[in-house]
């Protein structure tokens, strides 16, 4: 992976494409920076979980969270945003006291959408919950 894309992007299906020539679509793969909380933090709900904005506006960015490799939290789409506030662990399926995975999703008007090329794992703290 190259650090100013980002780790996974996927556009619209292509459907009809046998002895045809199909536009692929365009969409903006860059990367969207992870800034806080840092990897390997221990934190406490409440907690803002911040990260760098791309330049195109229209685009809408969502939290995700996991234990054990599956998502178990997803903020839902925020729309052009650069931080969610996580209240309560309660109605996450996140785990107090065990690594989980942070991460950031974006998508275009258009369906399309990215991930974060970079994850980080943090701590939730069993208090704040």
């Amino acid at each position: 992976h190259t650090p100013a894309y980002a780790r996974r992007c996927q556009g619209q299906p292509i459907f009809n494409y046998v002895n045809a020539t199909v536009q692929g679509g365009n969409f903006e793969i860059s990367d969207i920076k992870l800034l806080s909380p840092a990897a390997g933090a221990t934190i406490s709900p409440p907690y803002v979980f911040q990260w760098t904005r791309r330049a195109t506006q229209s685009d809408t960015y969502a939290l995700y969270a996991e234990n054990s490799g599956a998502y178990s939290f997803s903020s839902g789409y925020l729309g052009y945003s650069n931080q969610y506030t996580l209240n309560s662990l309660a109605g996450t399926n996140l785990t107090a006291g065990v690594s989980s995975i942070w991460d950031v999703g974006v998508k275009l008007p258009d369906g399309s959408g990215c991930i974060s090329l970079e994850e980080r794992a943090v701590i939730f703290n069993a208090t704040g919950q």
